[in-house]
């Protein structure tokens, strides 16, 4: 007598611990499932991010390139009234390009970054504006060239030693 709950008493025990480790098993693969989408999708945003600020720092690069174009373009101008119009136009446009693209640039960028794109849109604008008023001007490539170490830095290339001198000279 005793023999036959005995048997039915494990059965029922068994059966419960199949179910609890039915649940636990089921809720541990949910977890790691949830885990592993939200790790998914962390590295997702940093993708887009690192693609963000790589197109803000090309799309910088090519405005300061339009902008040295258009220094050169006002450099080659007769002087004359007329063509001090035409090189106040160059100079506007290709600020203001440089302009929208630091916009961009600051909205990804860190401020290391930020700091030299803001440094060189101002010296920018200096020269820009010395040529235009037919003064001498020239281009400081060194903040050129710190501002592309800052970028290549953030953007996790191996920096060469004259990109670790450059931005050693200067400050960010």
């Amino acid at each position: 007598m005793a023999a036959d709950w005995v048997g039915n008493l494990v059965t029922g025990a068994v059966g419960i611990a199949g179910v609890a480790g039915t649940y636990w098993t089921g809720r541990a693969s949910r977890d790691a499932a949830v885990a592993q989408a939200r790790e998914q999708r962390e590295h997702a945003l940093q993708d887009r991010l690192y693609a963000e600020r790589r197109e803000a720092y090309v799309g910088y690069l090519e405005a300061v390139q339009g902008a040295r174009h258009a220094l050169t373009q006002i450099r080659g101008l007769p002087t004359s009234p007329e063509n001090g119009t035409e090189a106040n136009e160059l100079r506007a446009a290709a600020l203001a390009e440089v302009s929208l693209r630091r916009t961009q640039l600051r909205l990804a960028g860190p401020p290391r970054v930020r700091d030299f794109a803001n440094q060189l849109h101002g010296h920018l604008a200096d020269v820009l504006g010395k040529a235009a008023r037919g003064e001498e001007n020239a281009v400081n490539t060194r903040l050129i060239d710190a501002l592309l170490a800052a970028m290549k830095e953030d953007l996790g290339f191996e920096l060469a030693s004259a990109d670790r001198q450059v931005l050693g000279d200067i400050r960010g």
